[in-house]
């Protein structure tokens, strides 16, 4: 049983045959002695966990938290009812709403309804997120404990923001993305009067615009 960060991680790497080496020079801004030290256990979190999870080629959550299956379950998406709705922000913003047929489920047709997708717009989550690209955001993560290191669908002036969040011990809330690694580091209640958590995004469909 795999209980820390650092066992899902050697164990993740082995499988794929890859060397501490290989992922300082395949993951950028990831130092071979920055990634010893989350192996090793002496650093308990990183930012880099979605771009490790995605080269190892596993969950992101179950390399986050252990919870889950291992690997990305990408035969849940079965063409099992055309006519299954889903909610969906085309804009980006929560002032427009529609409902869309998606002609795949996730297991079972009721968890639709704790799940919305929408685009992203801009560039502040490329290269993980590109620009119109469509996520799956699940509601039933949205309450605290933030899990450090995951994107989540936030509000802000009404537009949905794709981004990472990290609950630090001093009960504060770091807000960045790809663009901007240091991002906002705010007090939790002015986070909270400032932004509304929506979910977590749990799937993507990567757009790559020329224009």
């Amino acid at each position: 049983m795999m209980d820390t960060l650092a066992e899902r991680l050697k164990f993740a790497r082995k499988s794929k045959s890859i060397s501490q080496a290989e992922i300082a020079n395949l993951i950028e801004g990831l130092s071979q002695s920055a990634y010893s030290q989350l192996e090793s256990g002496l650093v308990k979190s990183s930012s880099k966990i979605v771009e490790l999870a995605n080269l190892f080629g596993v969950s992101p959550t179950w390399l986050a938290t252990g919870q889950g299956d291992m690997y990305q379950q990408n035969d849940i998406f079965t063409f099992k009812n055309a006519n299954s709705q889903i909610t969906h922000y085309p804009s980006a913003t929560i002032t427009q709403k529609e409902s869309i047929s998606l002609p795949f489920l996730f297991g079972q047709e009721d968890d639709l309804e704790d799940c919305f997708t929408t685009l992203v717009i801009g560039d502040d989550m490329n290269p993980v997120l590109g620009h119109l690209s469509t996520v799956v955001v699940d509601k039933r993560k949205a309450p605290l404990p933030i899990v450090n290191g995951m994107i989540y669908a936030i509000v802000y002036h009404d537009r949905i923001l794709c981004r990472y969040l990290r609950q630090n011990i001093n009960n504060t809330i770091q807000i960045y993305s790809e663009l901007d690694k240091q991002g906002d580091t705010l007090p939790a209640d002015e986070f909270f009067n400032r932004y509304q958590i929506m979910g977590g995004v749990i799937y993507h469909i990567q757009s790559h615009q020329w224009q």
